[in-house]
């Protein structure tokens, strides 16, 4: 469960005063790892990381200019009830504006561009012993402001919905449902089999 960042205008060598000019907004991601993938297939992250269904999005793109500060949003997630992650964007090794002019000292960020951010302590490989999702777990998790997810596990897939909230702001747009090519991805509004 990350916080992520949604590039709105060209970046390229920003500086971190300027960088935040390059942001559209924010929204959850839920930065799914499967584990075996990572450990037993060469050790590579990325294989990991790149599953269907993984790197969930949304519900929602809370624009720039509704989150008075990027870096002091609570977010958490639970599995089954339980509350495994549990902090802030405040804790973030580093904080948004820098994270954007890094990244665009390497490489051109575009409109529509998501940097996931980093999740706060609590991740399953992290515990002693670790734990892992089963089939049948249900994972919610959040950010404050910018909404809710909730994706039940059947063994490798997660299927997943974000949502909506009930009093959102009109400028927030909804990345799931609706009109227009997400329609292929998602069949209703609110519901995502595949995201990323």
């Amino acid at each position: 469960m990350e916080l992520a960042i949604i590039i709105g205008k060209k970046a390229k060598y920003v500086s971190e005063a300027e960088a935040l000019d390059h942001v559209a907004g924010y929204a959850v991601a839920n930065d799914v790892s499967e584990r075996a993938f990572q450990s037993e297939r060469s050790g590579q992250w990325t294989k990991g990381k790149s599953c269907d269904n993984f790197g969930q999005l949304g519900p929602w793109l809370v624009t720039r200019d509704e989150v008075a500060d990027p870096q002091n949003l609570p977010l958490w997630l639970s599995v089954n009830g339980e509350k495994m992650q549990n902090g802030t964007t405040g804790t973030m090794v580093y904080g948004v504006a820098y994270l954007v002019s890094y990244l665009s000292q390497f490489m051109t960020l575009h409109p529509g561009d998501v940097i996931s951010t980093g999740t706060p302590p609590g991740v399953g490989l992290g515990m002693k012993p670790p734990r892992f999702l089963k089939p049948g777990d249900v994972v919610e998790l959040g950010v404050e402001g910018l909404g809710q997810q909730r994706q039940g596990g059947r063994g490798r897939r997660l299927t997943g919905s974000g949502p909506g909230l009930s009093a959102r702001s009109s400028r927030a747009l909804r990345l799931t449902g609706g009109r227009g090519p997400a329609e292929k991805r998602c069949p209703s509004p609110g519901t995502c089999r595949m995201i990323l």
